[in-house]
């Protein structure tokens, strides 16, 4: 019965500690590719407004240390054309963004170059604060998986990604008591490695576009967006692409449909790369 005893103990001090490990067991690392070195980047959009077709275009212009230094924007009414600059600096471990209002944008680096946290002053007197989170199953670089807004010390809102470095991602946006939540599917490989245009329009991430484009929120993902679609909702967004003849992304169309309606967009791109 002594031995008996000390078979069935042995027995589940080793099923205890197979299953310790399993439970520990370290996340698959995902290998990030080294992002193009770029000298411009021109998006061009046609757009209908009241007053009749709006032409937006955006300038990114980079250095020879493949810095982004300068972004211009330019919305062409007819005859009017309202033009907007923002400038980029860089400092040992800052980068600030100025745009044309003067709001002013200060960044924290890492050692990498990636934000860790940001503090933006506006002309009303505003003052914004934001924080960065980072993968940890990432070489070579890594992915935004977070960030959260602060105004006067309370969390404003809140972005947080799920499995970017795969072929399919959660992304949680909280803004006050309301959370919503995205199903992201990917497509083909983002050659030119540009943010994605979902991310640079939504609240509070449309604060920092222009980083994105600087690429000082970690590295933009290595794959383009096929859907995103709203939890629990029947709207749905899906993205087709074209490359130019060097394999540079040169337009993608984005298609909503919701409650039986489809909402058409179509961007295009000249993206020249360093040489």
């Amino acid at each position: 019965m002594k031995y008996l005893k000390t078979i069935i103990i042995l027995t589940v001090s080793v099923m205890s500690l197979f299953s310790c490990r399993d439970d520990d067991k370290e996340p698959e690392m995902i290998y990030i590719e080294d992002s193009p070195a770029l000298e411009q980047i021109t998006i061009k959009e046609l757009m209908q407004d009241d007053g009749g077709p709006v032409t937006r275009e955006e300038n990114f212009y980079y250095n020879e240390e493949h810095k982004l230094v300068r972004y211009v924007s330019t919305q062409i009414y007819g005859d009017p054309v309202i033009e907007n600059e923002t400038q980029i600096t860089y400092l040992e471990n800052e980068a600030i963004i100025i745009d044309e209002l003067n709001n002013k944008s200060i960044y924290t680096l890492n050692a990498k170059g990636y934000a860790t946290s940001c503090i933006r002053y506006e002309v009303g007197g505003n003052t914004r604060e934001y924080t960065f989170d980072y993968s940890t199953n990432t070489l070579n670089g890594a992915y935004l998986t977070g960030i959260t807004e602060y105004v006067k010390g309370n969390i404003r809102s809140k972005i947080m990604f799920d499995n970017l470095a795969l072929h399919d991602a959660t992304l949680s946006v909280q803004s006050g008591d309301i959370t919503n939540i995205f199903q992201l599917s990917f497509t083909q490989k983002n050659t030119s490695r540009l943010p994605w245009f979902f991310l640079t329009e939504i609240y509070p991430l449309n604060f920092h576009a222009i980083a994105m484009y600087a690429r000082l929120l970690g590295d933009n993902p290595m794959y383009l967006l096929g859907t995103v679609q709203p939890k629990g909702g029947d709207e749905i967004t899906t993205y087709t692409y074209a490359n130019d003849t060097a394999g540079q992304l040169s337009s993608y169309t984005e298609i909503t449909r919701s409650n039986g309606k489809s909402y058409n967009r179509i961007i295009n791109y000249i993206v020249t790369l360093a040489q």
